[in-house]
């Protein structure tokens, strides 16, 4: 340069007088600091005060600025000072723009450019001299300079360091920079009071009510703007509400924010007729200079951001400032005149404070910071000469973020704070080489090489660029709603990315040819900042360069939406989140909880639902629902502020995480099982990714995870188990024949691990098997490379021995009237089918009821008496001691499958040690499982339609519905099922048969069956059923042989008008009546007291013998029945006439309804219908006698009543206990006797009867 500028210091300025001073220092000390308030000068003549004192000869003076504007607007101010515009003397250099000649001598940049600078100028050697400005800041870039600036200045001594700050820990920076001198700038600072205004704790006022009350105070004090500090944009808005809300007068409430576009800014900058009262964040604190101010109002809270290096999350919350940032809020209202500065905390509270703010390199992400230094090879972090350390927490974070990306070669492995001092710092990979070449932060420089890959470049380049500018969509306190209307057409319900391409198309489609006047009107009408949609284009532009300098595909569009979120996944692999149905907001990684910010598309739009599958395309076109959901998102950015927050989120497709992250992905492995139709040992994957479950279940081959295991899985589960998939080698199969022979022993005996050790089959397989061989397919190809391997592994009777022959004892089926039905065995007490399984068809399942199943098989049968013993109170198991006596004596009176196994072992017990043991104690119910038969029903194509225990049950619910009676037994025999019998031309019936076996004998009983107009011939269970039924189905065919004489006896009687009145209250008639009494007389005539008839001769023979007697047998039962109709009449007459007790009235009703019943005359016996007008005389005589002593007939009642009770109690139970019918039916009839004796004596009875007598008899009805 050949012509030196003019340099001149304004007077006005605090510095100009400290201008000799400082170029004394700096030409004695390689670095000095210089500490002065916002206003004092620092920034524009510190690089005058470097020219003036000789520097920038050959080289330039450089100066930093935390922000582009501040680097642009110094540029034009200093420019100014000298009369030119920036390009000449001046300078200025930023990311998007750069003015420098070969003139420039000065130079303004942001304190990025001079850090991205070191790539190629080690040493600085442009400069000759380096002013860091506002270094109380505090940035991550600002403290990386300055530690890389320290060790240049050991190798340059010509180089000169100024560090400017208008507030600053002086001493520190004095220490760090081998004790530099500090030289102080003071400001024009007139007298400011400051005022202590802590919340009232009884009123607990909120923050903008307090600010209200402090302004109505400041306001009194005199006239001058109001700056009020405030921590976020809601604490302004809430505040610009409540002072709006007390329409204070000539009062403008102006907002300054740093979101604000600049022309709304400018208004806190511009004084006005009326009191202002500014309410902004911390940007007023030392950024900016604001005319007019007089009052201070600190509300001591500020937002600070934190990187919470453990759950990779920054957090944005609001903080108490400390001391250093409360005065430097207070120093902005004593320049004009004497201030008034009011905190909204006490004194104590101050005190309390830290003294300065925390440097950003201790509460941010370092993996930008150490992605440098591993590029520009300043060596480990842990090393380098930083003012303030980070923490080895946040050092092995950066590390992991670079590893994530993957940016290293080798990821680091410390464990403990201990080790990171002593690892091996890892080196860049290829890719973390090409990631340092942009100006990005790591993440965002990864998103763009994916996008390559993807094919996505073009729409990549547009949401990166984004995602590092601020946000042009501006939402006014005042017009917010407004504002979200329109910025609403943006938004999508699956991606806020997508938003962004939609903006920014939107933008291009509407400017295309237009003026720069009409893009701002465009971005004015729809809320838009222009400057930063001007930010965000220039960027874009200059990372589209930048990429295509490193050779990628900038054009490339072809991979879509789904390409570009993979491409964004790849870079945000710690923002993943899945939602928790039950709460609804979303785990992240490391067990962090978020939530969509609520300005999210995501949240504000209504989610959109799959498509239903069309069911006439092939399956694999439905898999997969056409939209994504909202169950896993990716978010651009984490935030906490009131709470975590996801903001700039997406939903993506869970299985695009896994191939992206594969490296960190872990996978754990449960349930390995032997898979019988493939032949392999399978396990269940559950794949995790930062705690997050990726996927659930998926089945692996456990061979190449655990061989080992799986090898021991595929011997026990493959070929000692059976599992085997087909074709079985012959081997194998003759080998599971043994074992199944032994195994079937042993869950027949109950004797598990006694006959077959799995253990020892084991160790035979383990030492002739080689240590690969883990699956059927490894086995198969074993025996085709081996043709003898074979004969090794068959196992013989030295390997397994064999076991004795159970066929008698533990049969494998049971045969029923033909029916093979198969019997299984299982030891697993505790589960459905331990013990015995009968596998049975519905259609035979009353004859499988017939079958006594409790006498179980021959090898059960000791087992289950021994129980049944135990289970006695004892004063019998005293009595039936020794047991095993007992049961060998028992034994020999056995009959198995003879009637009931209770009532044959009382039997048997009474018979071997004279002692009775009542049937009531042995409960089916509380036999165990497995001495209690289980019976599977099957329908005809083998399915089950139920299992249990209580063949009652079963019947109920699955025998099909047949016609004829219930106790008939189903035979396939074609000798015991026949229908529509007219003459006895089928044989002899023998008594009983044997049925079947089921490990003893099954008796049934032959009988015939009357079936209305023939007869048919079935098998019964009982004998006591088969003698009742056979009795009607003889009498049947007895009327077929009668032919019209049979007609004859059943026509209806000829009958007195009152008796016939009385048929029809007893829902009877003469016709029905008729039918009775020729039935009776047919019993009576041809069975009633005689053998029964078996075969036809005999059939012929009582046949011919008795037809005479029809007659007069008829006619004398008929006589009889009208005799006893008219008695009961008149016995029902008297007793509605009478006045009787109740209890009384009540016992001859039922009394009367127990004789006289439709049916009575073909079901009472003839020996026992004969008495009946004598019970009717004695009813009549009780009438009549109970109306005169009505207390003397209920004594006798009560006598009378237990002994009745008893009987119609006993005759109601569904099952009653075992007892003789023919005593019970005497017992019945005693039961009339007993009423004739206690009512009408003279009546007489045919043998003595007494309640006494009765009870002897009740006795002799329960044990048989």
């Amino acid at each position: 340069m050949s012509i030196r500028p003019d340099i001149r210091f304004p007077p006005e300025l605090p510095i100009s007088a400290h201008a000799a001073e400082i170029t004394t220092a700096l030409r004695n000390h390689p670095v000095i600091i210089v500490c002065g308030d916002t206003g004092s000068g620092k920034t524009t003549q510190l690089p005058k005060i470097a020219l003036a004192a000789g520097r920038g000869q050959r080289e330039l003076i450089g100066c930093t600025q935390p922000r582009r504007l501040a680097a642009l607007a110094m540029a034009h101010r200093v420019a100014e000072e000298f009369g030119q515009t920036p390009g000449g003397v001046v300078g200025y250099q930023h990311r998007f723009d750069k003015k420098l000649s070969r003139d420039s001598v000065i130079k303004f940049m942001t304190d990025g450019i001079l850090l991205a600078e070191t790539r190629r100028d080690r040493l600085f050697r442009a400069y000759d001299t380096l002013i860091i400005d506002e270094a109380h800041e505090r940035s991550l870039n600002i403290d990386f300079l300055l530690g890389i600036l320290k060790r240049v200045l050991a190798r340059r001594r010509d180089l000169k360091l100024i560090i400017s700050s208008a507030t600053l820990d002086v001493q520190r920076f004095s220490e760090f920079f081998n004790n530099a001198p500090i030289l102080s700038v003071p400001g024009r600072l007139y007298p400011i009071e400051t005022r202590w205004r802590p919340p009232d704790e009884a009123d607990d006022p909120d923050l903008p009510r307090q600010i209200a009350n402090a302004c109505d105070k400041l306001m009194a004090e005199g006239p001058g703007d109001i700056l009020v500090f405030l921590p976020g944009e809601r604490d302004i808005r809430d505040a610009a509400e409540t002072l709006t809300g007390r329409r204070l007068p000539n009062t403008e409430i102006i907002p300054l924010l740093a979101s604000l576009p600049a022309g709304e800014q400018q208004r806190a900058f511009r004084l006005s007729s009326n009191r202002r009262i500014i309410l902004s964040t911390n940007v007023a604190e030392t950024s900016v200079t604001l005319p007019g101010i007089r009052y201070v109002i600190d509300s001591g809270l500020a937002r600070l951001s934190r990187y919470n290096a453990r759950t990779q999350v920054q957090r944005l919350q609001i903080e108490p400032i400390s001391q250093a940032s409360a005065n430097q809020r207070q120093g902005r209202c004593g320049r004009l005149a004497p201030g008034i500065c009011i905190r909204l905390y006490d004194e104590d509270d101050f005190r309390k404070r830290d003294p300065f703010t925390p440097p950003e390199i201790v509460r941010s992400s370092l993996s930008g910071v150490i992605l440098t230094m591993l590029d520009l090879a300043l060596g480990d972090i842990e090393s380098f000469p930083f003012i303030d350390p980070p923490s080895p927490a946040m050092i092995r974070d950066g590390y992991r973020q670079l590893d994530l990306l993957g940016a290293l070669e080798s990821p680091p492995s410390p464990t403990s704070d201990a080790e990171v001092s002593d690892s091996v710092p890892p080196t860049l990979s290829a890719l973390g080489r090409r990631l340092a070449r942009l100006p990005l932060d790591p993440a965002l420089a990864r998103i763009l090489f994916a996008a390559h890959h993807e094919k996505v470049l073009a729409d990549a380049l547009i949401v990166v660029a984004a995602m590092e500018c601020d946000d042009p969509r501006r939402r006014p306190i005042e017009k917010q709603a407004e504002a979200d209307k329109l910025h609403a057409r943006f938004l999508t319900p699956l991606s806020d990315f997508a938003a962004t391409l939609r903006l920014w198309r939107w933008y291009h489609e509407q400017t295309a040819g237009a003026s720069q006047s009409r893009a701002r009107r465009l971005c004015k009408d729809n809320f838009l900042s222009y400057p930063r949609m001007r930010d965000w284009i220039d960027l874009r532009g200059q990372l589209e360069r930048l990429c295509t300098e490193l050779q990628l595909d900038v054009t490339s569009a072809s991979g879509g939406d789904n390409g570009l979120h993979r491409a964004l996944l790849t870079g945000l692999l710690g923002n993943l989140g899945k939602r928790d149905p039950e709460i609804g907001d979303y785990r992240g990684a490391r067990g962090i909880r978020f939530s969509i910010f609520p300005g999210s598309g995501l949240a504000k739009l209504k989610e959109a639902k799959p498509a239903l599958p069309d069911r006439t395309k092939p399956s694999t076109a439905s898999r997969r629902p056409n939209v994504l959901s909202r169950d896993w998102i990716l978010a651009g950015e984490l935030v906490e502020t009131s709470r975590l927050f996801a903001r700039t989120a997406a939903c993506i497709d869970p299985s695009w995480i896994e191939p992206i992250a594969k490296r960190f992905c872990k996978s754990s492995y449960h349930s390995p099982s032997w898979d019988e139709r493939r032949g392999f040992v399978r396990v269940r994957e559950r794949v995790t990714l930062f705690g997050l479950v990726l996927v659930e279940g998926r089945t692996r081959d456990y061979s190449r995870i655990e061989p080992a295991e799986a090898r021991a899985i595929f011997i026990r589960e493959g070929l000692i188990a059976g599992a085997f998939p087909k074709p079985v080698p012959p081997f194998l199969r003759d080998n599971l024949a043994r074992i199944r022979t032994l195994l079937d022993a042993e869950e027949k005996t109950r004797q598990h691990g006694a006959l077959f050790d799995p253990e020892t089959a084991f160790a035979f397989y383990d030492t002739r098997l080689p240590p690969e061989l883990c699956s059927a397919a490894d086995l198969r190809r074993w025996l085709r490379e081996h043709a003898d391997a074979a004969n090794t592994l068959t196992m013989t009777e030295a390997d397994l021995p064999p076991v004795r022959d159970l066929s008698q004892m533990y049969p494998d089926a049971v045969t029923l009237s033909g029916n093979r039905l198969a019997l299984t065995y299982r030891n697993a007490p505790g589960e459905t089918d331990d013990g015995i399984t009968c596998t049975v068809p519905a259609a035979i399942l009353p004859l499988v009821a017939a079958w006594r199943s409790e006498w179980l098989v021959p090898g059960l049968l000791d087992e289950k008496l021994r129980w049944m013993i135990h289970v006695l109170p004892t004063r019998y198991r005293r009595l039936l001691q020794p047991i095993d006596e007992t049961l060998s004596m028992c034994r020999s009176y056995l009959q198995p499958g003879q009637g009931s196994l209770n009532e044959a072992f009382s039997d048997a017990l009474y018979t071997a040690r004279n002692i009775r043991v009542p049937t009531d104690y042995w409960n089916e119910d509380a036999v165990p499982d497995h001495l209690r038969m289980r019976f599977v029903v099957q329908d005809e194509t083998g399915r089950e339609l139920g299992s249990g225990r209580n063949i009652a049950l079963l019947v109920k619910l699955f025998a099909p519905r047949n016609e004829g009676a219930s106790a008939t037994v189903r035979t396939p025999d074609l000798r015991w099922q026949k229908d529509g019998l007219t003459q006895w031309d089928f044989g002899a019936l023998p008594a009983q048969i044997d049925a079947g076996k089921a490990g003893w004998s099954l008796i049934h009983y032959p009988a015939l069956v009357n079936a209305g107009d023939t007869a048919s011939l079935r098998l019964f269970a009982t004998s006591a059923e088969a003698a009742a039924a056979h009795d009607k189905g003889v009498c049947r065919l007895i009327a077929i042989a009668l032919g019209k004489e049979w007609k004859r006896v059943t026509q209806p009687p000829s009958l007195p008008f009152d008796v016939a009145a009385y048929l029809k209250q007893l829902d009877m008639s003469a016709e029905s009546l008729g039918k009775e009494l020729g039935r009776a007389a047919l019993r009576e005539t041809f069975t009633e007291g005689r053998p029964p008839i078996r075969d036809a001769e005999t059939f012929q023979e009582r046949l011919a013998a008795e037809r005479g007697r029809l007659h007069g047998v008829h006619l004398a039962r008929t006589r009889l029945t009208v005799a006893i109709l008219h008695a009961a009449r008149d016995v029902e007459r008297d007793l509605l006439a009478a006045t009787l007790p109740t209890e009384t009235q009540e016992d001859l009703t039922e009394q009367l309804a127990w004789l006289i019943f439709p049916g009575f005359a073909e079901s009472i016996l003839s020996a026992r219908l004969q008495h009946l007008p004598r019970y009717l005389e004695a009813c009549r005589i009780r009438i009549q006698r109970a109306q005169g002593n009505p207390q003397g007939d209920l004594r006798k009642l009560n006598d009378l009543q237990p002994l009745w009770q008893r009987y119609t109690d006993f005759i109601a139970l569904d099952e009653p206990p075992r007892h003789d019918p023919v005593q019970l039916t005497e017992y019945r009839w005693q039961i009339e006797e007993l009423r004739v004796s206690l009512f009408a004596q003279e009546l007489r009875t045919p043998a003595p009867v007494s309640p006494k007598r009765l009870d002897a008899l009740w006795r002799q009805v329960l044990l048989p």
